[in-house]
């Protein structure tokens, strides 16, 4: 039962972050898409994933994230409250935002067996 409350607490938290940040003015979040949620036990941490908007050069890619994570960081108190405000949860969650390499990872597999097939 516990399970079931925390992935129904992390489904309203995922969906009321992610239509919040569509309404920000922060061009750093633009093309940022929330990918997923993790929510502690006692669900009192929320963890979210985020992906896109990443350029192929490294060192612009990783000046991308960071530049996000701080944006993300910048808004982390906004964000609470309007939690507190308009979901009603015993305990207001600490947020963190992480960013979701999976995706990443993925495309990078895809490539290597497109030209493993080309072969």
């Amino acid at each position: 039962m516990a399970s079931f409350r925390r992935e129904r607490v992390g489904e309203q938290l995922l969906s009321f972050i992610a239509t919040e940040l569509r309404e920000l003015s922060d061009a750093r979040l633009e093309l940022v898409t929330l990918t997923a949620i993790k929510v502690s036990p006692d669900l009192k941490v929320a963890t979210f994933y985020w992906s896109g908007g990443l350029p192929a050069d490294a060192k612009e890619r990783e000046a991308r994230i960071r530049a996000v994570n701080d944006a993300f960081k910048g808004v982390t108190g906004l964000l609470k409250r309007k939690i507190a405000q308009n979901l009603e949860l015993r305990y207001i969650p600490e947020l963190r935002f992480h960013f979701d390499e999976v995706f990443e990872k993925g495309s990078r597999i895809d490539e290597l067996l497109a030209k493993v097939g080309q072969r």
